[in-house]
């Protein structure tokens, strides 16, 4: 059994303190994130070949995705705010 937390990173206007470290990672968290949407998209459309390659993220989730007693649940936190509807609608997506 995996737990893996997928933080999402802020936009860079939420941090007060922004240094070229937090910019970093967090790109390198959305692209990882990014990767791993593509990856479930292509198995939802039933495609021929799924890119794990793409992020180490998707490499690591790999056998969560095609072994053959697996399954896949994903928990998200939302908010009901609306201030946050652009971050919901997206989380949800």
């Amino acid at each position: 059994m995996s737990f893996i937390d997928l933080a999402g990173s802020e936009k860079g206007g939420d941090v007060i303190d922004m240094t070229k470290q937090i910019k970093f990672d967090g790109a390198e968290i959305n692209k990882s994130l990014l990767a791993l949407k593509e990856c479930i998209r292509a198995l939802d459309a039933d495609k021929n070949y799924v890119n794990y390659r793409q992020s180490k993220l998707t490499l690591v989730l790999r056998e969560c995705f095609i072994g053959s007693n697996c399954f896949t649940t994903m928990i998200t936190q939302i908010s009901p705010t609306e201030r946050h509807t652009n971050e919901t609608n997206n989380t949800l997506r």
